[in-house]
């Protein structure tokens, strides 16, 4: 693992802590980053959309299938996030603290989306 992407991924850790645990094994890998795949499908749908090169029928169906396998693959938002966050800390980067406020507000503001409409 490259020095840049190690600080990252402790940074990620910190931000996130005691909340969230990153998805990674005792090497530095990630486990699970499918939940940053499945974000990436609902955001390029919704992109597509309001850049005109999908309708909103194909937009729904593609926001469909993420949510399928979002369900099918996680058992709450806890899970989801960690493993959006794993993905986010190894692919992006980024800064860390604005994320993880984000994520853990979602997870602790009970009007939040997340907590409004639980995965199961």
């Amino acid at each position: 693992m490259r020095p840049q992407l190690v600080y990252n991924v402790k940074e990620y850790e910190q931000a996130l802590a005691p909340v969230l645990k990153l998805n990674i094994d005792e090497n530095g890998n990630p486990k699970d980053i499918d939940a940053w795949d499945i974000e990436r499908i609902a955001s390029l749908s919704r992109y597509c959309y309001a850049a005109g090169y999908i309708d909103q029928e194909t937009c729904l169906e593609y926001l469909e299938t993420a949510s399928k396998m979002a369900k099918e693959r996680y058992n709450n938002w806890s899970e989801y996030a960690s493993s959006f966050m794993t993905g986010r800390a190894f692919m992006y980067g980024g800064n860390p603290a604005d994320f993880a406020t984000v994520i853990l507000g979602m997870l602790n503001n009970q009007k939040s989306m997340w907590n409004l409409y639980p995965l199961k």
